[in-house]
């Protein structure tokens, strides 16, 4: 019988190597690693996992939707207050346009924003029916201090008839709410 004894004698960095991580620097929870040169681990902190909620931040590390976008020169903190049911969350640059930007090429080929609605669930799906919004764009103004808790300004495209497999006609409506005046 051999008795064997395991000392530590790693002090500093353990590298790849030998199992660890190649850096000496702590990562910080949530963030994405990446292995690096030599296969060193490193974090960018442009990219942040929320694991509570499921949720990724690209430029920020306080994700408020499934995934949440802020442009790379924006310093401000993304709101905290989103309407119900955002999936994706986009905060542009201070004094800067946001875009979202499709390109098509090709005779005939071109960007399109697609919305799809069906009654029932995703797993059983059934028709929609009249009155039914289909897609809806919609825009929001800031107050004194917030943004509008409801839409200023909306266009919905609904189904005009209860839809069957050659039967789905529709139509679209704009809304805006009313000007005040003092």
């Amino acid at each position: 019988f051999r008795r064997v004894l395991f000392r530590s004698g790693i002090t500093g960095t353990l590298g790849v190597s030998n199992g660890g991580t190649g850096t000496a620097v702590a990562l910080t929870t949530g963030s994405v690693v990446f292995a690096g040169a030599a296969g060193v681990y490193s974090q960018d902190a442009e990219l942040f996992w929320d694991n509570t909620n499921k949720w990724l931040g690209v430029g920020t590390n306080t994700p408020r939707a499934e995934l949440t976008i802020v442009s790379p020169t924006q310093t401000y903190a993304p709101s905290t207050t989103l309407p119900a049911g955002t999936d994706l969350y986009i905060v542009g640059a201070d004094s800067a346009n946001t875009r979202i930007t499709q390109d098509a090429y090709g005779t005939g080929n071109y960007p399109a924003y697609t919305g799809r609605q069906a009654r029932g669930t995703a797993a059983s799906p059934t028709a929609s029916q009249t009155g039914d919004i289909l897609a809806q764009y919609t825009g929001r103004g800031y107050g004194a201090t917030a943004f509008a808790s409801a839409s200023n300004a909306r266009i919905d495209m609904e189904a005009a008839e209860n839809f069957t497999d050659t039967a789905q006609g529709t139509y679209i409506t704009i809304h805006r709410s009313e000007e005040h005046t003092s």
